[in-house]
């Protein structure tokens, strides 16, 4: 062998053993089957507008299972398209396939009587919203009569008002200007009079 045949050899060598020990190589990429989850949220369109939460659950009760449910009220600036909808993510993905049965095409009837075909679809989105509880609560709220600086605060206050109370009643100053000093008049004050 010559120089040249022997570097390419180690070279390709190398090459190989740098390819075989990267993690990706061998692996498919099985990113979006790793977080592909079966769907279990659906969405329940064309409820009437004037429907509330209450009104949508008292007419699809009994409710399978879910750990997720949103109503939105309808956007009556939309005219004759204004319809409520509300979201539900199911535990059992089963229970989907039986309640798109029971409420696909089940027409809802509002107060004045008119008709409205609900529609029962998976929703786009199949995400949840993070449970939120409003802003993170100060560690610290309702804690001040407890705390020791703020007790020694009080207690110093206190302390300074009876050393004053006792020692020295307050008295009254008040500042008279002396009545021999003649008083200045500016032009001004002479057009006022």
């Amino acid at each position: 062998m010559t120089m040249t045949e022997e570097t390419q050899q180690s070279e390709t060598a190398a090459q190989n053993e740098a390819q075989t020990s990267s993690p990706d190589v061998g692996k498919v990429k099985d990113s979006k089957k790793e977080k592909c989850r079966p769907m279990t949220k659906v969405v329940i369109r064309r409820l009437p507008p004037t429907m509330t939460q209450e009104q949508f659950l008292e007419q699809v009760s009994p409710l399978p299972e879910n750990d997720y449910l949103y109503f939105v009220k309808a956007d009556m600036s939309m005219g004759q398209y204004a319809f409520a909808r509300a979201y539900i993510n199911f535990v059992e993905q089963q229970d989907i396939f039986m309640f798109r049965e029971k409420f696909d095409n089940y027409v809802f009837i509002d107060s004045k009587g008119t008709e409205y075909p609900a529609v029962v679809e998976f929703a786009p989105f199949q995400r949840l919203p993070k449970k939120r509880t409003g802003k993170k609560k100060d560690l610290k709220c309702g804690t001040i009569e407890s705390d020791p600086y703020y007790i020694s605060f009080l207690e110093t206050r206190k302390n300074q008002e009876a050393e004053s109370n006792i020692s020295q009643p307050k008295t009254e100053y008040s500042y008279q200007p002396p009545d021999n000093t003649p008083k200045k008049l500016q032009p001004l004050l002479f057009w006022n009079m």
